[in-house]
């Protein structure tokens, strides 16, 4: 069942679809999704006949979604246990899970409860609904209760979101969002972390842009041209398309030089970028000392994605953080063997989670 057979379903219960598409099937195909009228969605319906399906969060719609970051069967029930049962609960296509409640208010909150992989979809919120499909495989759909059970959803339970918190990138960046003018090329980097903290949990790449154009108009002073705005969703969209996204969630930090960032971006080395946070996460209290990289190693250990040996081995050519100390190869277990190059003065840092 597609769009055209699906959206007068959700009609009837009240809820307005929106057609969804691009590479990752989660991308509105219609402008102003956040206004879009249930007439409209269903005039519209005969265009899109096989686009996935979806809805907007918060007052639109009346519903939140606690979206379960996880396959995990603990992390929904520590859902259910903090936020309350509910008769709908969905499994996504990559199956894990969202449940629905009533909306009370709820806004949209990434990560807001240290160590567990959960998202609060609220106001401003885009949600990926039955029967969607991924283009990789898997379909979502209803695991208990269904669109007739919407009209009776309860509210999250009082007092569960009291003291929770954005994660701790989100806070690092907004703050950083904040400065003065003077320091542009700074909170340029600042926008580029938040869009990749952002990117994480986001449904499609005009949902990050919305959020992204709301941070820099709130906390940016005097905000970032739209031009800069733009560009961070693109580098980070592209980052979680290639499954290449190395923040969000985790509460360690990576520390990277903000110098070879700005130089890297310029380049277009985005695989270099990556696999410099790699291996900036793993090696971050022996910057001085020696260790081994090998592409062979990490691709068996799939550390980025479907990466080869050739695609570490290029990405590890380019980066000139890098001292090569050994050659290795002369064995089966002789890796070649790095440190990183010392910062050069007056060079910065750009923590990222």
């Amino acid at each position: 069942m597609a769009y055209q057979d699906a959206a007068r379903e959700y009609a009837n219960a009240g809820i307005v679809p929106l057609p969804l598409g691009g590479e990752d099937g989660k991308r509105p195909l219609v402008r102003h999704p956040g206004k879009f009228g249930r007439q409209a969605a269903l005039q519209i319906a005969p265009k899109f006949p096989d686009a996935n399906l979806g809805f907007w969060c918060g007052r639109h719609n009346r519903l939140t979604l606690v979206d379960i970051d996880s396959a995990e069967g603990s992390e929904l029930q520590y859902a259910l246990d903090r936020f309350g049962p509910s008769p709908v609960i969905v499994r996504t296509a990559s199956g894990k899970h969202h449940v629905y409640y009533r909306h009370d208010g709820e806004r949209r909150r990434i990560r807001p409860i240290r160590g567990h992989a959960i998202d609060i979809l609220g106001e401003g919120g885009l949600a990926v609904a039955p029967p969607s499909t991924r283009t990789t495989g898997g379909k979502y759909e209803f695991v208990h209760g269904g669109l007739a059970d919407l009209a009776n959803l309860p509210a999250i339970r009082r007092g569960a979101l009291h003291g929770l918190e954005p994660a701790p990138i989100e806070k690092q960046t907004a703050s950083s969002l904040a400065g003065n003018a003077a320091a542009i090329g700074q909170r340029n980097d600042s926008l580029f972390r938040l869009a990749l903290a952002l990117a994480h949990a986001a449904e499609s790449a005009a949902a990050l842009l919305a959020q992204l154009k709301e941070a820099n108009a709130e906390l940016a002073k005097p905000p970032l041209p739209d031009a800069e705005i733009l560009r961070a969703v693109r580098s980070a969209w592209q980052y979680k398309m290639n499954d290449r996204l190395m923040v969000p969630g985790a509460d360690s930090s990576i520390i990277l030089p903000s110098a070879s960032i700005a130089r890297l971006l310029v380049a277009g080395e985005t695989d270099a970028m990556a696999l410099l946070a790699l291996l900036r996460q793993a090696h971050s209290g022996r910057l001085g000392r020696a260790f081994a990289a090998s592409p062979l190693a990490m691709e068996r250990h799939r550390l980025i994605g479907s990466w080869d040996k050739r695609r570490y081995r290029n990405a590890t050519r380019k980066l000139c953080e890098l001292v090569q100390l050994t050659s290795g190869g002369r064995g089966k277990h002789d890796p070649a063997m790095y440190r990183f190059a010392p910062a050069s003065k007056g060079d910065g840092f750009a923590p990222q989670s």
